[in-house]
Order: C-alpha cells, then structure tokens, then sequence
C-alpha cells in the first residue's frame, strides 16, 4: 500500500500552475506560502486534493490572505480620528489603501 501523499504535487508545479492562471500581481512569496499552506491541509486529510481544484484553492487562499483588513464603518461618536498621514509621502499602493478607506473604516 502506497499512501497517498506521496502523490501530492510538488511546490513548483503548484506555483506554475497557478502562474499560468493569471496571479501576475500577487507577490511569489504570497503564492509559495498559500501552496504550502494548501498542501499542509491536503496532508491533513491523507494526501485528499482539494474539492475546488489545487489553483482555485490556492487562488482563494491568496485572495483571503492579501485581502485588506480595514472595512468601512459608521462612526456615530461625532469625534473625528487624526492619524497624521499627511507627514509622510505614501507609495502609490498606499494612497490607493487610503483613498478607498477615505470613510469611516475599522483603523
């Protein structure tokens, strides 16, 4: 008897894989850590691939894992917040955090 995790895909057909489905802007390390993690879970469950697919499970783990944790909200206190953001020049990425935060958000 073989066990079944023996037939697990390896990191770089993973990371080729999920490439080639279009991932251009997501970092690699962000794609090798959602592989591993994908394939420790696949582990767990004696070698089991994913029901949604290797790349969707990836893909949804990144997409999960990179997603920005500040949410709007309503700020019903009446007191406004100064973080002192204008100090400082912000990366376009950054800016583009902000200028979608621009509401109340959960800082």
């Amino acid at each position: 008897m073989t066990d079944e995790r023996r037939k697990l895909p390896a990191v770089n057909t993973l990371l080729a894989a999920v490439q080639e489905a279009g991932t251009a802007d997501v970092a690699r390390a962000d794609l090798v850590n959602a592989i591993r993690a994908t394939l420790q879970d696949a582990r767990r469950l004696g070698g089991t691939a994913p029901a949604e697919g290797w790349v969707q499970a990836i893909t949804d783990r990144v997409r999960d894992a990179t997603r920005p944790s500040l949410t709007r909200v309503v700020n019903a206190t009446g007191v406004v917040l100064h973080t002192n953001l204008g100090r400082a020049p912000l990366a376009r990425a950054a800016s583009a955090a902000v200028a979608d935060a621009l509401e109340y958000s959960t800082l």
